[in-house]
């Protein structure tokens, strides 16, 4: 498939806010006119061609973008089509508002991944930062649908205040993971940190490692969740592997028994956090 390329140059002195490198921000562009779009470096306004080689075909809707892009913040921003492929660790807000197509990341990726996004997949092969799949400052509610799939751990507040969708982390998540979720599914494969599911008020999270529990969720039942099977193959289907996603393990052991607990009680709330019983022991 034909693809456009972009290399960086030269790493940024500071933050170089790039919103429009997605699919959807070079539609209709030619390779001179992507070159002339509007970066802002710092407080700085410059052209994409001063800190990366273009080459290639837009119109074939697939990105690539390869270099230490760790200071290049809002990649895929609002991109709504096409393919994104980040060849190296990516900065902050990454695929932030996401309403359709596919991210790909080969590398770790800083803070709020995925925030507010409405739809797409994006797939980090590493590490995530803080608030994956968050809200906003300011705003209310964060990722309302769409997928994100972690293969390496999280940082604080995966999830946070989400309302639909899907995000899998296939390591551990540090503190307040599924904070003030109301909807969607935070299924961590590995252990959660401190206070997780402080203020949940709906929504599913599943965890496969360990999770201290907040004295105000309430134990309901022991159960095989069927819904697990269901996600598994979904996974699959779009491709997940390697991360311990396969026949007896969509997104955890699905012919494990399951501790229901619903919660949090302090904000009357109605969220689930399904604990596997044989790693959740105590």
């Amino acid at each position: 498939m034909e693809s456009l390329h972009l290399t960086l140059k030269q790493e940024p002195i500071a933050p170089l806010e790039a919103e429009c490198i997605s699919p959807t921000g070079f539609l209709g562009k030619s390779a001179d006119q992507i070159r002339r779009l509007p970066l802002l470096h710092g407080k700085d306004r410059v052209e994409l061609g001063e800190f990366f080689d273009v080459k290639g075909d837009s119109q074939a809707g697939r990105v690539v973008v390869e270099g230490d892009l760790a200071r290049v913040k809002y990649l895929g921003c609002a991109m709504d089509r096409g393919t994104l492929c980040v060849k190296g660790p990516a900065g902050m807000h990454l695929g932030e508002r996401m309403a359709g197509g596919t991210i790909e990341v080969e590398g770790d990726v800083d803070d709020w991944a995925g925030a507010q996004m409405t739809g797409g997949m994006i797939r980090i092969r590493g590490d995530a930062g803080n608030l994956a799949g968050a809200t906003l400052p300011g705003e209310k509610q964060g990722a309302s649908g769409g997928c994100i799939v972690i293969h390496g751990d999280a940082g604080n507040e995966v999830g946070a205040s989400m309302s639909g969708g899907l995000v899998v982390v296939a390591g551990d998540c540090s503190d307040f993971a599924g904070v003030g979720m109301r909807g969607g599914i935070l299924a961590i494969l590995g252990s959660a940190g401190r206070r997780a599911g402080a203020g949940m008020a709906d929504g599913v999270m599943v965890c496969i490692g360990d999770l201290q529990l907040l004295p105000t969720f309430v134990y309901s039942c022991t159960y095989r969740p069927v819904f697990l099977r269901v996600l598994g193959e979904h996974l699959r289907r779009v491709g997940v592997t390697g991360m311990g996603v396969g026949g007896s393990t969509p997104p955890g052991r699905v012919d494990e028994l399951y501790r229901r607990y619903v919660g949090d009680a302090n904000d009357r709330g109605k969220g689930e956090i399904l604990l596997c019983q044989s790693e959740n022991t105590a």
